[in-house]
């Protein structure tokens, strides 16, 4: 873990791709994956050096958290219109 300095009073948490692996419980191609997507804001320092903040890692377990056990939302359907009632001929 690697901790920048940004002012007198605030650090930020740097974290690689395999320590947010770990805390993830995922693997490392998947954060990569994550990162590739924008899905996870990193700090990219060269062609192979990707780095997460620690808010930025919060953030991103926040927004995607859900309680145990509760059903994921299911995409709400666009309304279809009504097909007109055909006439019956006697």
């Amino acid at each position: 873990m690697r901790r920048v300095l940004l002012c007198e009073m605030a650090t930020i948490e740097l974290l690689t791709v395999d320590q947010v692996a770990k805390r993830l419980a995922v693997t490392r191609r998947f954060v990569l994956t994550l990162i590739r997507t924008g899905r996870l804001p990193a700090v990219i320092l060269g062609h192979k050096t990707k780095l997460v903040t620690g808010p930025a890692l919060d953030d991103f377990i926040r927004q995607n958290e859900r309680r145990a056990g509760a059903p994921k939302e299911a995409p709400k359907a666009a309304a279809k219109p009504k097909k007109a009632a055909k006439k019956k001929k006697p």
